[in-house]
């Protein structure tokens, strides 16, 4: 037994003696004494890398921390990335039409209208020269012989007429109607034929006698309307000459002749005139009264079987113009002659 464990002994002797020197030198102070198999080498500080590593990392640590600085401050210069909606199907259909039109439109146009339009529109100037600043002279020499040369009596042209309703802007403008319309009322009647008829043009159903566009003037032998704008003027105390005068001048004369009771209205005409002058008057009866008009519808002839001794003319002067601006006027005014019973 103590033999074993002397074996043990000098055994543990060698295993110490191979120790490295190191251990060997501390063995003494040892209380006590582990076998070599259990026993740990220590460990060589290794400060230097551990410092080495630390500094790495802190500088990796604030090159990361610079990065997102940098990045932070790009990201805050930049318009926001479009927020794409992921609830909606995004099409990745990528078939392209591809088909080429390759039609070519041979049609050509090609304009045959060989119409040559051209401008036959004649621009007649309708302005009317209403110079009111005509001096009628009133003391008028009538002369009894009524030496009128009817040879050449042709009819004036009429002046302008825009709506074809027989009344000339001069007319329109003196009885209110409207001259781009026809029927300024809209009764269905022209301006014109309303006043033939005795009717006014602006107001339907309304006579002339009612409608204040026309006057009545009497004397011993007569009465006649006339348009209330004209001035009447009488050129004797006996009235036997009266001047209708309008705003441009133009007027209407009512003579009363004496004439040989025992000769008729065509006898003292040709006695007044020649022969051939007869034939260029049409007869015509006004409100019972016999008489002959000119050819230029501007002189009407009229004598009263009730009183042969009188002859009453009736006749329209243009004064200066060479064209009528109340011819339909004076027509009216010859239709309301009528003589004193």
């Amino acid at each position: 037994m103590f033999g074993i464990r002397k074996q043990k002994s000098e055994k543990k002797s060698k295993e110490v003696a191979n120790l490295p020197p190191e251990v060997n030198s501390r063995l003494d102070q040892q209380i006590h004494v582990m076998p070599q198999r259990f026993y740990i080498q220590p460990k060589k500080k290794h400060s230097g890398l551990i410092i080495i590593i630390i500094v790495g990392i802190l500088l990796i640590g604030g090159l990361i921390g610079v990065a997102i600085y940098l990045n932070q401050n790009l990201s805050q210069n930049q318009a926001p990335a479009p927020v794409i909606n992921t609830n909606q199907p995004v099409n990745t259909n990528t078939n392209l039409n591809q088909n080429v039109n390759t039609n070519t439109n041979t049609n050509t146009n090609v304009n045959l209208n060989t119409n040559v339009n051209v401008n036959t529109n004649t621009n007649t100037n309708t302005n009317v020269n209403l110079n009111t600043n005509v001096n009628v002279n009133t003391n008028l020499n009538v002369n009894t012989n009524t030496n009128t040369n009817t040879n050449a009596s042709q009819p004036l042209p009429i002046a302008a007429d825009t709506d074809r309703d027989n009344l000339t802007l001069a007319e329109e403008s003196l009885y209110g109607t409207n001259p781009e319309i026809s029927d300024s009322d809209s009764d269905t009647y022209t301006d014109g034929a309303e006043l033939l008829n005795g009717y006014d043009p602006t107001r339907p159903a309304v006579s002339l006698v009612d409608s204040g566009l026309f006057s009545t003037y009497n004397n011993s032998f007569y009465s006649i309307i006339y348009p209330k704008n004209w001035r009447v003027q009488e050129s004797n105390s006996g009235k036997t000459e009266v001047l209708f005068v309008s705003t441009t001048g133009e007027f209407v004369e009512v003579l009363v002749l004496d004439k040989d009771q025992n000769l008729s209205l065509a006898d003292w005409y040709r006695e007044q005139f020649s022969q051939s002058s007869l034939g260029q008057l049409t007869a015509v009866k006004i409100n019972g009264i016999a008489g002959y008009r000119t050819l230029d519808n501007q002189s009407y002839y009229l004598m009263s079987a009730a009183n042969p001794s009188k002859i009453f003319l009736l006749h329209y002067n243009v004064g200066n113009y060479t064209m009528t601006n109340f011819i339909l006027t004076f027509q009216v005014m010859v239709k309301s002659f009528n003589l004193v019973p």
